[in-house]
């Protein structure tokens, strides 16, 4: 005769046995077999997040020892209580953004206590860069000038030490077996050395470091929809400063070495005193060099008479993937240019 229920109550036990929690039950529906009901009320409500140590196994063999663990895991012992493995049971109790894959992109700034060190992380989710999946990410704070440790306040370099000069690439890490996700930094934008278990990965963001190892603090500004961020250094760096020439040289700016949109200032830094008409053309080294002209320039320098005014000096968005650009004037002269890095624009994968 089957049961009815008319409010939530607990499925008992059916057969004689050792009960080792109250909330673990094995049932013996019509005399046929045997079910694992593990702490589920008749509303089918997981009622504890810990279910105890009963044995259980398929159609009532006891097998194995399993508890719930939160977070959404699943830990399986065998009856010797060895740990056996971790079932992902889909991190129910976590909130439904995570779940339902709607992207909720991670962030970071630089640590206001150490901020020469030190980054910030918020809290969201990432998809593997390899297309198997995704996973949560809590919020975290990650030292670059310390080897990877998990967890937050904790040491995020990949292998050796923060070296001077150097772009470091931001990687969001995950260990399936544990399900635990996590920060590093690597000065590899393609292959950083993963700690062990994490085997699972995606691309964030990048710094740069000072000549004294220090990370150079900006500003990060996220656009999921376009899949770029973009970094403005909070100081702008001077990589030139010089006499114009006539024959096309690459310059080093500050900016990662793979392909972004290098942001850069390109002026004149010359006094009044002087009688020329100079173009200039700052460009990348993906494209032909061309000869600067009255046509074809983005650097304007005119002087008669004395008199002198620089009609171009914008900020400029050039494509780099080697961390250089290409300059040149329309001819060789004692006037003073400048180029500045501001920052860069890059892709999130």
């Amino acid at each position: 005769m089957a049961n009815e229920f008319t409010k939530s109550t607990k499925i008992k036990p059916a057969i004689v046995g050792t009960i080792a929690d109250p909330d673990e039950y094995n049932q013996n529906i019509a005399g046929q077999s045997k079910d694992a009901i593990i702490g589920i009320d008749a509303d089918g409500n997981f009622s504890d997040s810990d279910i105890g140590d009963e044995n259980l196994g398929t159609n009532g063999s006891l097998i194995n020892n399993i508890k719930l663990r939160e977070g959404g895991l699943l830990k399986i012992y065998n009856a010797s209580g060895v740990f056996q493995n971790n079932v992902n049971l889909g991190q129910a109790e976590i909130d439904l953004l995570g779940q339902t894959l709607l992207p909720k992109q991670v962030t970071c700034s630089n640590n206001s206590t150490d901020s020469d060190h030190d980054m910030d992380f918020t809290s969201g989710n990432f998809q593997f860069d390899d297309g198997t999946g995704q996973a949560e990410i809590g919020a975290l704070t990650k030292q670059i000038d310390t080897n990877w440790v998990a967890g937050t306040n904790q040491g995020g370099l990949d292998t050796g030490t923060v070296a001077a000069d150097t772009p470091y690439y931001i990687w969001q890490i995950h260990n399936p077996t544990s399900n635990l996700s996590d920060i590093l930094y690597s000065a590899s934008s393609t292959s950083p050395t993963l700690p062990s278990g994490y085997t699972k990965k995606n691309y964030l963001a990048a710094l740069f470091t000072d000549g004294s190892a220090n990370i150079r603090n900006g500003t990060y500004t996220f656009d999921i929809k376009s899949g770029k961020y973009k970094f403005i250094y909070d100081t702008s760096i001077l990589n030139y400063t010089g006499n114009v020439f006539s024959s096309a040289q690459n310059k080093n700016v500050t900016v990662l070495s793979k392909s972004v949109e290098a942001i850069v200032e390109f002026i004149s830094t010359h006094g009044p005193n002087f009688n020329y008409n100079i173009y200039g053309l700052a460009s990348s080294l993906l494209k032909n060099d061309e000869a600067p002209s009255s046509s074809n320039c983005n650097w304007f320098a005119h002087g008669t008479g004395g008199s002198y005014r620089n009609n171009y000096g914008n900020t400029l968005f050039i494509e780099s993937n080697t961390g250089q650009i290409r300059l040149r004037f329309s001819t060789s002269a004692s006037v003073l240019y400048s180029l500045r890095t501001l920052g860069w624009i890059d892709y999130l994968s």
